[in-house]
């Protein structure tokens, strides 16, 4: 296929060498399975506060673009005109909510576990494009455009055998490319949709490309692949490994991190892998850890080495016993912390998560701020 049309977007390499890496995002070749070494200092820090909380705000955002692709979704099955509106106007609450605190959203997502599995994939595919976007320095127009395409990015899926997609073992040649088809599929469904740039339409007719020309459905190599296209490939890679499918086992999103890593310069461009985990973190806020001592916490803040770093707050000790209070932990270089996958979580995860995330965000925004994941200007 010949070379697609260049956008006039920013250098990805050049963004790379100018800005400043976080503590919390410094590339690592950590094997997911070995425990990753760090230290731990209590730093005590006041709760958050407000009417409808940060977090609850973030929640309520999450929902509602969920809902938003649902609709969506539900058109596309019934054969019946797109309406992008509702979907555009989630998008603005998403990154109004990630520029004010870029911790909540990501939060919020990863606490989420009651949306339908491709709801779940087409949100999590724009909080995590909208991360690494923002850190690329994209204005507002470039951030809706790449967010608009990661909501639509599966959404040929719909019209992909139900039998395939919740298939527990692995395809054979014929349902590998039935499941292939979602790209043709979603580039089909979306030909007459009003409102899509044709900067999006590519991002999703290219995001299973890979830069030494192993994907599909055309074989593009490096250049040839649109900026877009390629966090579109990165995120969705991301956000499939991080949640329990049919046939695997989801795995945090350290270990995620880890495996695309090892991807970089093969699959991935490197600079743009080193940029997105630059902007959520080594752990990923959200990301349930377990201590050497069996105690287990919560990521739920990212920071600048001199500003503390990565936070967790433990919330149960070895017996799976919640604290009474939050206690905040700095992570740093000597003492042993593993990043646990889905299945490995409390057995109450999902209420301690909850009790938490209230406790930090009920009486007041702190009153050290810690500085946000991203800090563009």
């Amino acid at each position: 296929m010949a070379q697609q049309e260049k956008q006039a977007l920013p250098d990805i390499h050049a963004i790379a060498a100018a800005l400043p890496e976080l503590d919390g995002g410094r590339p690592t070749a950590t094997n997911p399975g070995i425990l990753a070494k760090r230290s731990h200092e209590i730093m005590v820090m006041p709760g958050h506060r407000a009417g409808r909380s940060e977090i609850g705000r973030a929640i309520d955002l999450i929902n509602h673009s969920a809902s938003a692709v649902a609709t969506i979704h539900r058109a596309a099955r019934r054969r019946q005109p797109l309406e992008l509106q509702p979907v555009k106007q989630a998008i603005d609450g998403l990154i109004e909510n990630f520029e004010s605190d870029p911790n909540t959203l990501i939060w919020a997502l990863a606490a989420n576990r009651r949306m339908y599995y491709l709801g779940r994939r087409s949100v999590g595919c724009a909080v995590w494009a909208l991360a690494l976007g923002r850190r690329l320095g994209l204005d507002r127009t470039a951030l809706h455009e790449l967010m608009l395409g990661a909501l639509l990015l599966d959404i040929g899926k719909l019209n992909v055998p139900i039998v395939i997609l919740v298939k527990t073992r692995g395809l054979n040649e014929t349902e590998q490319n039935f499941a292939r088809r979602h790209v043709t599929e979603g580039i089909r469904m979306l030909e007459s949709v009003g409102g899509l740039s044709a900067a999006t339409v590519e991002m999703v007719r290219s995001h299973h490309e890979r830069i030494d020309g192993s994907g599909y459905p055309y074989g593009l190599e490096g250049d040839e692949i649109s900026l877009y296209a390629q966090i579109a490939g990165i995120v969705d890679s991301f956000d499939a490994m991080s949640l329990s499918r049919y046939y695997a086992d989801g795995v945090s999103g350290h270990a995620a991190l880890s495996t695309l890593q090892k991807q970089r310069g093969e699959k991935f461009d490197p600079a743009l892998i080193n940029q997105f985990v630059s902007a959520i973190g080594e752990f990923p806020t959200g990301t349930w850890v377990e201590f050497s001592d069996g105690c287990t916490g919560i990521v739920c803040l990212q920071a600048p080495a001199d500003q503390g770093g990565t936070q967790v707050v433990p919330v149960a000790d070895a017996e799976q016993q919640p604290f009474l209070e939050v206690r905040w932990l700095s992570l740093h270089e000597h003492s042993e912390v593993r990043a646990l996958p889905p299945a490995e979580r409390p057995r109450h995860a999902a209420a301690m998560e909850r009790s938490l995330q209230a406790a930090i965000y009920a009486h007041g925004a702190p009153k050290r701020q810690l500085a946000p994941l991203v800090t563009l200007g």
